[in-house]
C-alpha cells in the first residue's frame, strides 16, 4: 500500500505555523442569533438560475424551495465537516502534524454546531419529517462519496489527494456561496451573517488544504487522471454539490413540477464560475482537468 509522501520542505506549511487565530468568531455572539426569526430569503433566484433551476417554474413554490434549500445546506455542511474531521482523526498517523490542521479541526467543530443550530431554527415550525425524507437520499450519497468510496482507495497517497481536493473544493464553494449571498438583496440577516463568519474561517482552511496538497508528492500524470475522475464526479452530482437536490425533490412531490432546466450540466453558469472565478482558483490549480474542461467549453 505504501506510505503518504508529504514533503518536509514546505514553506507554505511553515508560514501557516506562524498564523495567529485572531480571525476566529464567537459562536454565541457573532452570528446575530437574535435576528434568526426575521424574514428574508436563503437562495437568491439569480444564484438558483446559475445552478440550473427554472426560476419561472419555481415561483409558486419559492417559499418551500427556499427553506428546504437552507436546511439542506446546513445539514450537508454538517455532514461534510464531520467527514473531514473523521478523516483527519482516522488517518492522522500518515499526515504531517501542524497547528493549522489542529485549527481546522477545532473550527470545523464550531461550524457544525452553528449550522446545526440554524437548521433547528428553520425546522422549528416546519415539516421536519418530510424534510428528513427529502434529504435522506442526498445524505446517503454524501456518505458514500466521502466515506465509503474514499476509504476504498487502496493507495494512501491517492486517497490523501482525493481527500484534500474534495476538502478544497467544498471549502472554496463556501467562499463562493458567501459571495453570492452578500451580493444579493433581501437575504435573511442571520443566514447572511453566519456565511460571512463561516467564510472568514474557511479562508484559513483553504490555505491549509492548499499547503497539504502542495506538500503531497503526487505524480503529474496520476494527478491528471485523478482530477478527471474528480471533475466528472462534481458534474454528475452537481445538484448535490450545490445543495439543491432535496428542494427539487420537495417541489416535485408537492407540485408535480420539474425545476431543472434542459441542457448540458457543463454549460451551466455555475460551472463557468468554477472555471473562472477566483474563489475556486486553488481547486483549479490542483485539479488540472478543469483546464481541459474549460477548453472543451471553448473558454
Amino acid at each position: 500500500m505504501g506510505t503518504v509522501a508529504y514533503s518536509n520542505e514546505t514553506e507554505r506549511l511553515a508560514q501557516l505555523e506562524r498564523r495567529s487565530t485572531g480571525y476566529r468568531f464567537d459562536l454565541e455572539h457573532d452570528p446575530q442569533w437574535e435576528r434568526a426569526t426575521e424574514p428574508g430569503i436563503h437562495a437568491p433566484s439569480e444564484m438558483l438560475a446559475d445552478f440550473g433551476i427554472d426560476v419561472d417554474a419555481l415561483a409558486p413554490f419559492a417559499e418551500t424551495f427556499d427553506w428546504v434549500f437552507a436546511a439542506s445546506v446546513c445539514r450537508a455542511f454538517v455532514l461534510l465537516e464531520t467527514y473531514l474531521i473523521d478523516f483527519v482523526e482516522r488517518d492522522h498517523e500518515h499526515m504531517r502534524a501542524s497547528a493549522s490542521l489542529e485549527s481546522l479541526v477545532c473550527e470545523e467543530r464550531k461550524h457544525i454546531a452553528m449550522f446545526n443550530r440554524y437548521e433547528d431554527v428553520i425546522l422549528a415550525h416546519r415539516d421536519r419529517v418530510s424534510f428528513d425524507r427529502w434529504f435522506a437520499p442526498l445524505g446517503e450519497r454524501l456518505r458514500h462519496r466521502h466515506t465509503t468510496k474514499l476509504w476504498a482507495i487502496p493507495d494512501l497517497t491517492t486517497r490523501h489527494w482525493a481527500f484534500w481536493i474534495n476538502a478544497q473544493f467544498f471549502e472554496e464553494f463556501t467562499l463562493y456561496l458567501d459571495e453570492r449571498l452578500q451580493a444579493a438583496a433581501d437575504i435573511q440577516p442571520t443566514w447572511r451573517q453566519i456565511h460571512r463568519l463561516h467564510r472568514i474561517e474557511e479562508t484559513q482552511h483553504v490555505a491549509t488544504d492548499e499547503a497539504y496538497l502542495e506538500a503531497l508528492a503526487f505524480d503529474e500524470s496520476q494527478v491528471l487522471e485523478a482530477s478527471r475522475q474528480f471533475v466528472y464526479g462534481v458534474l454528475q452530482s452537481l445538484q448535490d454539490t450545490v445543495g439543491i437536490a432535496p428542494a427539487i425533490t420537495a417541489v416535485q412531490e408537492i407540485g408535480g413540477v420539474s425545476l431543472v432546466k434542459r441542457g448540458g450540466v457543463s454549460q451551466l453558469p455555475f460551472v463557468r464560475h468554477v472555471l473562472e472565478r477566483p474563489a475556486f482558483r486553488r481547486t483549479r490549480r490542483f485539479a488540472p482537468y478543469f483546464g481541459q474542461l474549460a477548453q472543451q467549453r471553448g473558454g
